[in-house]
């Protein structure tokens, strides 16, 4: 039997881990958005998830032309909340530049075909904030 290297068991297991972590349908983003989306009734509530001609956007309302992109804060290095682990920090911080330049390109892309863009983070999925976001950025308020 072939005995690995500690340092890749380890990181065998945290593979193995971070890979059960799904990137949608995270509890703490898209299901509690669209819960206070569709409480407050929200435009409506006319509103798709990972509609095709809106991706990459989490979830968009297609006659406001608004695109809506749901950031956990630790994923997404939210400022104030966005503390990198101890462990491994150089890996960490290499994995959270490369999701903030794709956040970044993920929204140029979204304005060039016409698209409003607001991002709800984690830590502010409230009622208040995310009805003033959303409403705000439509012109709605």
């Amino acid at each position: 039997m072939i005995e690995l290297h500690p340092d890749l068991t380890a990181c065998l297991a945290r593979g193995r881990l971070m890979s059960r972590i799904r990137s949608s349908g995270n509890r703490t983003t898209e299901a509690r958005a669209c819960e206070i989306i569709e409480e407050l009734d929200i435009f409506g509530s006319e509103y798709f998830l990972h509609w095709p001609p809106a991706r990459p956007a989490d979830l968009c309302f297609p006659a406001q032309r608004l695109a809506v992109l749901l950031n956990g804060c630790f994923w997404h290095a939210h400022l104030g909340c966005y503390s990198p682990p101890s462990k491994d920090r150089e890996a960490w911080t290499t994995h959270i530049n490369t999701n903030r330049l794709r956040d970044l390109s993920d929204l140029v892309s979204l304005r060039r075909r016409g698209w409003e863009v607001v991002v709800l983070w984690e830590c502010g999925m409230n009622r208040e904030d995310v009805y003033r976001k959303l409403t705000s950025f439509a012109g709605q308020e």
